[in-house]
């Protein structure tokens, strides 16, 4: 805020208005603006998500297991936790890897009041650190016009506020991922391979493939060093886990079914209400088809076409001048084979940072980027859901194909788009890297 204050006096005093300062100062602004009010501070009065692992982590420490509901609750009740955010069976069961306690332990020993803010001050300290390495990585400078649009375009996504309001590590490990593409382009492989190991162990869903990607990267020594990581926090946690018995294993992986049958928080058929907030490609498939297990074949096979198109586009490009491309396509590909919700779509940070970073972009001849990823700035899903709920909206709507299939499920047509353009992006590298190979071979 000083910087931004300090460049507006300069320009003030020069009596230079360019418009480009002006539109990035005000989208900085504008992303703070909305970053504060609908993610720090709703986080310091909620987040929900934060709250099942901060109890479980506890049940942990204390020897209890972490993975039985009723010791969850009680441990909660005992910890001052809120009513409001206390831990649901349906909603938010505890089915976090053992991983995730060992690193939230330093936290959940706290009261719960204390915890949350702690959890929310880390989670927007490590983004921010994230942001500001990206731009140093970019070679650019923090006053810059497109670092403030970089800035305030990810403070503005919905899916990062939503993250850091719900308390979920999802921010945490998104972070550790991007980070960790940045140390590693810097060849800091030590750094790299523990933020991923982090990534890896408070969500693996997320942490897991972006150590695949730097494995197609050969980055060896950086993923032997993560596994190492990884293998050591397990045994820690599940040698605790042990000493209070083997029924821990036996509660977790009931957790982790109950949440995908019929009516679960993870089920992609309307017996969910919450199935919309899903952006894995089965909610798309499941919308158009209307058969679960029609979606979830759809969905396989797509993926491994596209999976296939893709790293046969990945060998194609320069890997060390196109790696932030190959990332952002990565990035999105792995939200669509498992399961993930709306703030996992803050992984867009990795589009965003290569279009506005990018040489060979240029924004003026080339917004379609920006105006497709539009909704994700607006949480419309919840918005529609909620005028539903009040009857806002004709009951008739779910009852129609296009409804469930285009309006409910825009967010994953979005991410598709998006996916889409970034591999013609990959092509058109690829095919310049082939015609300046073919030229120096004349």
């Amino acid at each position: 805020m000083f910087l931004l204050a300090a460049r507006s006096y300069r320009f003030l005093r020069a009596k230079q208005f360019h418009g480009i300062y002006i539109a990035t100062d005000t989208l900085l602004l504008l992303g703070l603006l909305l970053f504060f009010v609908r993610g720090m501070w709703r986080a310091l009065d909620h987040s929900g998500d934060f709250a099942p692992a901060y109890s479980a982590t506890r049940a942990w420490i204390q020897g209890i297991n972490p993975y039985n509901h009723d010791n969850v609750v009680n441990v909660w009740r005992q910890g001052n936790g809120d009513p409001s955010v206390t831990p649901n069976i349906r909603t938010t069961p505890s089915v976090f890897p053992p991983t995730t306690f060992v690193f939230l332990s330093p936290v959940a020993i706290l009261s719960w009041p204390l915890a949350r803010a702690i959890w929310m001050l880390a989670s927007v300290g490590i983004l921010v650190v994230m942001l500001y390495a990206m731009i140093r990585c970019a070679r650019s400078k923090i006053t810059a016009p497109r670092a403030h649009a970089f800035v305030g375009l990810v403070l503005a996504l919905s899916p990062v506020s939503t993250g850091v309001n719900q308390g979920n590590p999802s921010i945490m490990a998104i972070s550790c991922v991007l980070l960790s593409l940045v140390t590693a382009c810097k060849k800091r492989t030590l750094t790299s391979a523990f933020l991923i190991a982090l990534s890896i162990g408070m969500k693996p869903q997320i942490g897991a493939p972006f150590l695949l990607f730097h494995l197609l990267l050969r980055r060896y020594r950086l993923g032997l060093i993560a596994v190492c990581v990884v293998g050591v926090i397990l045994f820690i946690a599940i040698t605790r886990l042990n000493h209070i018995g083997y029924m821990w294993l036996q509660d977790w992986i009931c957790n982790i079914q109950n949440t995908t049958v019929s009516g679960g928080i993870n089920d992609i058929s309307k017996a969910n209400p919450q199935r919309t907030d899903a952006i894995n490609l089965a909610v798309l498939t499941y919308g158009m088809t209307g058969s679960v297990s029609f979606a979830k074949v759809c969905a396989a096979v797509l993926l491994l076409i596209t999976g296939c198109f893709y790293l046969y586009l990945f060998l194609g490009i320069d890997k060390q001048k196109e790696e932030w491309l190959a990332a952002s396509a990565f990035a999105i590909l792995a939200l669509f084979p498992v399961y993930h919700r709306f703030y996992d779509a803050s992984l867009l940070i990795a589009p965003l940072y290569w279009y506005l970073f990018s040489d060979c972009v240029k924004m003026r001849r080339e917004p379609k980027l920006l105006m497709v990823l539009l909704p994700f700035f607006f949480p419309v899903v919840v918005l529609l859901r909620v005028l539903a709920a009040a009857g806002a909206l004709p009951f008739s709507l779910d009852t129609k194909w296009w409804w469930n299939a285009l309006v409910m499920t825009h967010q994953v047509i979005i991410l598709v788009l998006v996916c889409s353009y970034l591999f013609y992006k990959m092509s058109q590298a690829s095919k310049s890297g082939a015609k300046v190979c073919e030229d120096r071979s004349d």
